[in-house]
This record gives C-alpha cells, structure tokens and sequence, in this order.
C-alpha cells in the first residue's frame, strides 16, 4: 500500500481527513482528487471506499470549493471493485460494502461542487461508475470504458442507472451483458464523455475546464447542478438497492467463485452451462 500522501488543506481551520488510497490538493475553489492504488490500478477496495467516504464528508462541509477533478494515478482512471478483496468478504460484509459504494458515488451529485472526472487509462466496472457518477467527463485518447462484471459471474453492483441516463438503454445494455469494452472515442460518440485530451494533457485540459467553470457565479452554478438532477427523476436513486440484491445473489453462487478464481489465476473462466 501507498505512503499516506500529503494534503494540502483549503482556506478553512479544518484539516483535509488524512487517507491513504486518495491524493487530495485543494487551491482556492478546485480541488484534485487522484485515486492513489496505481499497483492495483486504482481498484476500490474496502480502504478506498473509507477514505471516499471521508472526503465526501469534507466536501459537503465546504463549498468554498466549486469543483473536483477525478482522476487515476499512474496509467489507469479505476479498474473497478478490487476483485481478490471482493473474494474474501462475507456475504454481509459483501452486501454493506456494496450498498457503501453506491451511496458513496451518488452522495456526487448531491454535493454542492461541480465533480469533473479526468479519466485516464481504465475504467472498467466501479471505474466506469465512477466517471459516469461525475457531472462532467474529459477522457485522454487511450482511454478504455467498460462494464465487465457479467464476465465474473455477476451483474454490476450499482451503477446501471446512472451509465444508462448517459448512453441509452441500449448501449447500457450491449455494454453490461457482454462486458465488452469501448474505446475513448466510441465513449464520446455515445455521450458518456464530452471532451476528449491527449494523454500528456489530460490533467491541464481538466484543470482549463475547471477554471471555465470557476468563472461562473458561485451560486447559479450550484443550483443549476441541483436542478438538473433533480430533473432526472427518483430512479436514479434507489435503482442501487435492485443492483446489490442481484450482485449478491450471483455472488453466492459457483460462477462467481469461478470467475474470481480465473481472475486470480490470469485465465479465462469456465462458466456453468
């Protein structure tokens, strides 16, 4: 595991929450958030959902801050839930991490700020999630989105709502029952991107972005968030708690240890018929 990173702390007497799998630096009303487990590239584990869970808290606490970036160290955005953890969890535990996760990933669009994901690399399963849970996405050219749970032997654990609200019913669902991955530009195409970067500049494009959006008048800029939010209805919002059941159903069930298995041991897996 990482070195906690350094945090720099805003323009408030509250300290930054210390964390070990995120790098957080705060400059006047932007904040980077840059996912910090490049080993494992950038998967979620129980840690990380902790340590999310604490920034989002500080967020909420100051909207002084405007907007957050997200993105990936080193060569991947997130590579989704960390699959080996996922293999030694109780089914409860399972279950709590799960429902933890969604929340967490939602609690984005209530926040006051502007969360715009600078994706990087991978972003597969809860990484895909995790830019379709930003208001606003830029990707670099070598970016690869994607959806591959059913290829494990389950269906994503939350998250199909929020993917499907960006690209349609039908692309959501070639994407989630093949668990085949689109490139950076089929990802624009689709709409679950609005701008694309060269890899070098992926973070100074963000930060340009962001600046455009700290021009704007602090408050309009909050609402406008809300209000465009609220108008996609309730949906959105409870459609997790169908997610997890499923997630957790196929978790108990012999294909999933197979397909964490075949993941462990880097071969394909061998389905039941």
């Amino acid at each position: 595991m990482p070195n906690p990173a350094p945090l720099s702390s805003a323009s408030s007497l509250e300290p930054l929450p210390v964390t070990r799998t995120l790098q957080v630096d705060v400059a006047g009303g932007l904040a980077i958030v840059k996912l910090n487990r490049p080993d494992k590239k950038n998967a979620v584990n129980f840690e990380m959902t902790e340590d999310w869970e604490r920034i989002n808290g500080y967020l909420s606490r100051h909207s002084e801050i405007r907007v957050v970036i997200v993105t990936g160290s080193g060569e991947a955005f997130c590579a989704g839930d960390d699959v080996p953890e996922v293999g030694t969890l109780s089914i409860e535990k399972a279950q709590e991490l799960s429902y933890r996760q969604a929340r967490m990933y939602l609690a984005w669009e209530q926040l006051p700020q502007v969360f715009l994901g600078a994706i990087n690399g991978l972003a597969l399963g809860g990484g895909c999630v995790a830019a379709s849970a930003c208001d606003l996405r830029i990707a670099s050219h070598n970016a690869t989105f994607g959806m591959p749970e059913i290829l494990l032997g389950w269906p994503p654990g939350y998250g199909i709502a929020q993917l499907t609200s960006l690209v349609g019913k039908g692309r959501a669902m070639e994407m989630c029952l093949t668990g085949k991955p689109i490139s950076a530009q089929t990802a624009l195409q689709y709409g679950l991107v609005q701008r694309l970067s060269p890899a070098g500049m992926l973070l100074a494009h963000a930060k340009s972005w962001a600046d455009e959006l700290l021009a704007m008048p602090p408050e309009a800029l909050r609402l406008t968030k809300q209000l465009l939010h609220v108008d996609e209805g309730l949906q959105p919002k409870t459609a997790f708690l169908s997610d997890t059941a499923a997630y957790i159903r196929c978790l108990q069930g012999t294909d999933a240890k197979e397909g964490i298995a075949a993941f462990k041991e880097k071969r394909k897996p061998k389905f039941s018929k």
